[in-house]
């Protein structure tokens, strides 16, 4: 595992309902494109989930994907 890797994995962990994506490119100080690429392999070996948050059409609101380290110790 990579540090960037690590890094992301070690914020995942401190979070204990997971964070939006646009909140994690802040608090991580990364690219959008750089973030997706490390959570989409932590994701495909099963370190990472996302969970779909739906919002409310009518008023709005296109809600947001939140993601969440699953448990998986490597």
């Amino acid at each position: 595992m990579t540090a960037t890797e690590n890094k992301v994995l070690g914020y995942l962990k401190s979070k204990e309902h997971g964070e939006r994506l646009r909140v994690m490119v802040l608090d991580l100080r990364m690219s959008r494109s750089d973030l997706l690429r490390v959570l989409y392999g932590l994701k495909r070996f099963g370190y990472v989930a996302c969970i779909d948050m739906p919002g409310d059409r009518a008023n709005g609101d296109f809600g947001y994907i939140k993601y969440v380290w699953t448990g998986k110790e490597w």
